[in-house]
C-alpha cells in the first residue's frame, strides 16, 4: 500500500540568541494549543479511586470491556503512527524531536510552526496513491519555540480511514473524525513502540462497523495503553500491555495476567 504524507513548514523564524536586527523580520507569532491537557495529565498522575482488592478481578474484567468498547486496541495505533511520521519529517529537516531538551545557549534560537499533513491509507489497498477525498486526512500542528519542541501537538482528523494491525494476519479498519490533542511525555517516536503521549480525542471515532461520538482520553506508553476506569470512589488507571494488565489507584498498583485471574501488588 502506498502511503502519501506531506510536510509543510507553516512559518519559520530564525534569530540569534543575542537579538534580531531592526531590519529583520518581525517575531513569529506562535499559536497556542486549542486544548489545555495539564489537568488531564495530573489526573493520570494521581488517580482518585481506591482499588478494592476483593473485587480486583471484576475491576479488571470491567476495564477489559471498556478497552474493547472504546476501541483502545486500535485508536492509539493511529496516533502513534502519526507521531512517527512527524518525527521522520523533523529528522529530515534537523528540527528538535525531544521536548525535554532545551536549546543550548551557544546555538541560534529557532521558532517554527509546522503543519504535518497526512492522507489516510483507507480500508482497502488502492491502485495508486491514497485518495484524500475517499480516505480522509489527519493533520497535526507542532510548535518549536527557542529551538525546543513544545509538548503540545494538535490537529484534526477529517473522516480518516486507516488500517491498523491486529492479532495474527488481521487488521482493524479505524475511523476518526474530529479534534486530536496530544501532550508528549517523551521524544517524538522513531517507531510506534516508542511512543509516549497523553491523547484526547473529541468527535467521531471507532471502527468501520462501529462508530460512536463523544470524547475519550488515553495514554500511550510504548506498547502499553493506559486509560481511566471509573470505580465507586473515583477512577483508577488501567494499563493494557502485551503481557499483563496493571491497575493503579490511590492506594497502590497491582499487575495481573491478561486473563485478570492472577494479580499481585507492586511493591
Amino acid at each position: 500500500m502506498t502511503n502519501r504524507s506531506s510536510f509543510l513548514a507553516g512559518a519559520l523564524a530564525l534569530s540569534l540568541a543575542a537579538g534580531v536586527p531592526a531590519c529583520g523580520p518581525p517575531p513569529l507569532s506562535l499559536p497556542a494549543p486549542p486544548q489545555d491537557l495539564t489537568a488531564l495529565q495530573q489526573a493520570y498522575a494521581s488517580p482518585t479511586g481506591t482499588i478494592d482488592t476483593a473485587r480486583l478481578q471484576q475491576t479488571v474484567s470491567d476495564a477489559k470491556a471498556q478497552f474493547a468498547a472504546q476501541h483502545l486496541d486500535a485508536l492509539p495505533a493511529v496516533v502513534a503512527a502519526a507521531l512517527v511520521r512527524v518525527r521522520q519529517k523533523f529528522f529530515d529537516t534537523d528540527f528538535p524531536t525531544d521536548p525535554l531538551v532545551a536549546r543550548k545557549k551557544n546555538r541560534p534560537s529557532l521558532q517554527a510552526v509546522v503543519d504535518a499533513q497526512h492522507t489516510c491509507q483507507g480500508w482497502t489497498t488502492p491502485v495508486g496513491a491514497p485518495d484524500p477525498a475517499a480516505n480522509g486526512s489527519l493533520d497535526l500542528t507542532a510548535v518549536i519555540d527557542d529551538t525546543q519542541l513544545q509538548r503540545n501537538i494538535w490537529g484534526n482528523a477529517s473522516s480518516c480511514q486507516e488500517r491498523v494491525p491486529a492479532s495474527g494476519p488481521l487488521a482493524v479498519s479505524v475511523f476518526l473524525s474530529g479534534m486530536v490533542g496530544i501532550l508528549l511525555q517523551g521524544p517524538l517516536p522513531a517507531d510506534d513502540q516508542q511512543a509516549e503521549a497523553l491523547v484526547l480525542l473529541t468527535g467521531q471515532f471507532g471502527t468501520e462497523s462501529d462508530v460512536g461520538s463523544g470524547s475519550i482520553d488515553f495514554q500511550i506508553v510504548g506498547p502499553e495503553v493506559q486509560f481511566r476506569h471509573t470505580v465507586s470512589d473515583g477512577y483508577v488507571i488501567v494499563g493494557v500491555g502485551t503481557q499483563a494488565i496493571s491497575v493503579r489507584g490511590s492506594n497502590g498498583t497491582f499487575t495481573c495476567d491478561l486473563s485478570g485471574l492472577a494479580c499481585m501488588a507492586v511493591p
